[in-house]
């Protein structure tokens, strides 16, 4: 999602809220204003997020050679 802080700071003023670029703004906000710019939100628990992040990847494809990089 690539939008300018100017247009998001927009609708939330349109919305009633007196918002500046700097602030921070909750979840739901958050999705009525994605929405609102015409992007489809998934929310997805918190939990879910860190357990994306430390994904193991299974390189059981792998030869066994040694890969050289250059320095």
């Amino acid at each position: 999602m690539s939008e300018r802080a100017v247009d998001v700071t927009q609708i939330a003023d349109e919305a009633g809220r007196d918002a500046k670029i700097t602030d921070v703004i909750d979840a739901d906000t958050a999705q009525l204003i994605a929405e609102e710019l015409g992007h489809t939100v998934k929310r997805v628990a918190a939990a879910d997020v860190e357990e994306g992040l430390f994904d193991i990847v299974d390189d059981s494809t792998d030869t066994g050679r040694v890969r050289r990089w250059s320095p």
